[in-house]
């Protein structure tokens, strides 16, 4: 429907995680099948005050499938969600809508992703079925996922915090949160009166 790597699909799982913790080593975990996968991805939170990401709503969305009552037991203990996508947005004086990580990271240090894995993605090729050597080098190398976002997040943390911004972009980041719990819970359409309403509608339009 739209969505590419839903939750929600029976046949997705999330096959390479990585992460670090503040400026410790990039750490990750790899898995061959969804069941190897199942709620074993997702690093210990204890004592995490944030958890970074770009677009954080994707990982929200896999967060709050496998791992509710841990996430809603983090957050309700003051766990913070910050979007360095939201970020660049905010900080693009909200002319650029949505920031790709690949074209944010070099403004503040970071590089540009590893070609390869995106082209055998275009190219149709599902995460399971690249090289896990390369797609861990995409994620977890020196210029791969984790290490560019937390280079990000740093520099934006500098930018906002100069230009005034950084108490609104936390409350923007708590709106992310909120449109992340009203995601996952989804939305209920009664398709009687919807239909019922297209009928009307279409009689007034002919």
């Amino acid at each position: 429907m739209g969505q590419v790597a839903s939750p929600r699909h029976a046949s997705n799982y999330i096959v390479a995680p990585g992460w670090a913790y503040d400026n410790g080593p990039v750490q990750h975990l790899y898995f061959h099948s969804k069941e190897e996968s199942h709620k074993r991805w997702l690093p210990d939170l204890t004592g995490v005050e944030v958890i970074v990401a770009h677009n954080a709503a994707f990982e929200l969305d896999w967060i709050m499938a496998e791992y509710w009552e841990t996430f809603v037991q983090w957050y309700a203990n003051g766990g913070r969600i910050f979007c360095t996508q939201y970020a660049e947005y905010l900080l693009s004086n909200q002319t650029n809508l949505y920031p790709t990580l690949d074209e944010t990271a070099p403004k503040y240090g970071g590089t540009h992703k590893i070609d390869e894995v995106k082209i055998l993605w275009e190219q149709g090729k599902r995460t399971s079925e690249i090289d896990p050597a390369l797609l861990i080098e995409y994620l977890a190398g020196p210029g791969g996922d984790i290490e560019n976002t937390r280079k990000v997040y740093y520099g934006q943390a500098t930018e906002l915090i100069a230009r005034g911004m950084w108490s609104m972009m936390w409350a923007r980041c708590d709106g992310l949160v909120y449109n992340a719990f009203a995601m996952s819970a989804g939305l209920h359409v009664d398709a009687q009166l919807a239909y019922e309403l297209k009928g009307k509608l279409e009689v007034e339009l002919a």
